[in-house]
């Protein structure tokens, strides 16, 4: 047997073990008394063993709804007044062209 098949085994049987033990260590539920082997639910009846169901409470009415004041319809609003456009700029006058200034001449350096 491998470790993992044994430690696997091992706590199954603990499971099995402790659930059955603290079931046994637990109080009877109330009312219920049980034939082994059977399985009773509250207001079933199984031949020799009657459940008692638990009682429904009763409904209570509930109030009805009050009705909601109609909503009054709002005037609309007043357009807004367009902008007036604004004035087009005055186009900038064109810059004078630069005159050209004339050559300096180098004068060879002596030798």
């Amino acid at each position: 047997m491998t470790p993992r098949t044994s430690l696997t085994l091992f706590l199954a049987l603990n499971l099995l073990f402790f659930t059955y033990t603290s079931a046994a260590l637990l109080p009877p539920i109330p009312g219920i008394t049980l034939l082994p082997g059977i399985t009773v639910l509250p207001g079933i009846t199984v031949p020799g063993i009657t459940v008692p169901g638990i009682p429904a409470t009763p409904n209570t009415p509930t109030k009805p709804n009050t009705p909601t004041k109609p909503t009054i319809p709002t005037t609309p609003a007043t357009p807004a007044t367009p902008a007036t456009p604004a004035t087009p700029a005055t186009p900038a006058t064109p810059a004078t062209p630069n005159t050209p200034t004339s050559p300096t001449l180098r004068t060879p350096p002596a030798s």
